[in-house]
């Protein structure tokens, strides 16, 4: 199988190419991968792709009555994760909030305070979406823990761009997994499973591979199995819809957890978006393998 030289995937984000060809005698050495941001390879380019811009208040924020046990508005953790309603009159809503049911159910609670106080009781006079991190800063500031500087969010900008790209390139590569794996020595490694056979593909410092595992379940999942990622436990969650766009794929499964051997992994389970269902005529199947198909369901028992 001879792939040819892949053109930049995603726009905005770090470009990945290779040439994939079979006479190529480094073909299972897999591409070191540049650093970002401060963390320069010598004689790299440092790269420095474009920051999204981060919502901000308008006005001070001094309570998460969102987050507060004994108060009417409080909200289900799960909610939490995605919601935030403080004493400045402001609803932030994460990315695609308004997609999950639980946090509809919540504001749909909030709304009907209002109209039951005949306007009386206003639990949020405007919403506001903003990124899951600067939920995170909203939190931890509140919760008196450093917040999110500007470096952080930066660089985690930056890998949430990079990973997008590495879906990216094994979508058009139609890889049906991606696992990212660390080992007790040496660098960790990105493979790609491609009609049944892995390809190991980049290689990077074990650290900065934390950083984007982390980076991947806390940042741009959506359905967590928990609120943080734990590298002692089994988790499972699924990449946000807005990282997909464009890419083909009809969803991204993410699982992660440790090994047998306790070595921290996180394996991506890409989903193709195979458009509208099609006939077994129009998929090349002709009348006699129809005939046979059918002749199989009818049995009543297996063969």
């Amino acid at each position: 199988m001879e792939h040819t030289l892949l053109e930049p995937v995603y726009s905005g984000t770090v470009a990945l190419t290779a040439d994939l060809s079979e006479d190529d005698p480094a073909l299972d050495v897999p591409e070191m991968l540049p650093e970002l941001l401060a963390e320069e390879m010598s004689g790299s380019a440092r790269i420095e792709p474009p920051l999204k811009p981060v919502g901000r208040p308008e006005q001070a924020l001094t309570a998460i009555l969102s987050s507060r046990p004994d108060h009417d508005y409080y909200a289900q953790p799960i909610v939490q994760q995605k919601v935030v309603l403080g004493d400045n009159g402001v609803l932030y809503l994460a990315e695609d909030a308004m997609q999950d049911i639980l946090v509809m159910d919540y504001v749909a609670k909030l709304d009907r305070r209002k109209a039951l106080s005949d306007g009386r009781v206003v639990p949020y006079k405007t919403t506001r979406t903003v990124p899951y991190t600067e939920l995170r800063r909203l939190n931890a500031q509140l919760a008196g823990v450093d917040e999110l500087s500007d470096i952080d969010i930066a660089r985690r900008t930056a890998e949430e761009a990079e990973v997008t790209s590495i879906i990216a390139e094994g979508a058009k590569l139609q890889a049906s997994d991606i696992f990212f794996e660390i080992p007790y020595r040496g660098d960790a490694e990105i493979h790609y499973r491609i009609a049944g056979d892995i390809e190991r593909r980049f290689r990077m410092k074990p650290e900065r591979m934390k950083r984007l595992i982390r980076t991947i379940y806390e940042a741009m999942c959506e359905a967590r199995s928990d609120p943080y990622y734990d590298p002692t436990r089994d988790q499972t969650a699924r990449i946000a819809s807005v990282f997909l766009e464009g890419l083909g794929l009809h969803r991204c499964r993410v699982s992660c957890g440790p090994t047998e051997e306790d070595r921290p992994l996180l394996q991506l389970r890409l989903h193709y978006d195979m458009g509208e269902p099609r006939s077994l005529i129009d998929l090349g199947y002709t009348q006699l393998h129809q005939d046979a198909l059918y002749d199989a369901a009818g049995y009543p028992y297996g063969f």
